[in-house]
């Protein structure tokens, strides 16, 4: 069983690269503040949720949120349905970073433009790596003897 500070080792770094390759082909205006959003994220929200939703008591505590069936529908419903969250995000953040070069604006509401941004991308960020993350978890106990179930449904007695 990987220890936590395996699993967020891996989602950081999944996390990282995944965010960090949405950000540049979508155009992103701070793909690098897209990247940290994504390392923080995965490494430690999404990369551990699985031991959170599934505590690791034993080898034999994966069930749903450690399936393959999950890993699956995560893949092909959740991310295609949080893209267009990442996207917004990113568009928001380019609309402020234009509003921070406003000369008419004070120096504080340039600042405020640029602070808000930055948040945009970092939540985009988050977003783009959110199920990369959770997947590097999946991946990490599929390399385990224990392996992962298809279904993760008790065992009927």
């Amino acid at each position: 069983m990987p220890r936590v500070q395996t699993h967020r080792v891996v989602a950081g770094v999944v996390g990282l690269v995944s965010s960090h390759r949405a950000a540049l082909a979508a155009g992103s205006p701070q793909p690098v503040v897209e990247a940290v959003g994504g390392l923080l994220s995965a490494a430690f929200l999404t990369g551990v949720l699985a031991d959170s939703l599934e505590p690791p008591t034993s080898p034999n505590h994966r069930g749903v949120a450690h399936s393959v069936a999950l890993a699956a529908v995560l893949w092909q419903v959740i991310a295609p349905s949080l893209r267009p969250v990442a996207v917004r995000s990113r568009r928001d953040a380019a609309d402020y970073l234009r509003r921070a070069e406003d000369s008419s604006l004070s120096d504080w509401q340039r600042l405020d433009a640029r602070f808000s941004a930055s948040l945009n991308s970092l939540f985009a960020g988050a977003v783009e790596a959110s199920v990369p993350g959770y997947l590097s978890h999946l991946a990490a106990d599929a390399a385990t003897p224990r392996s992962l179930p298809l279904l993760g449904l008790p065992r009927m007695t």
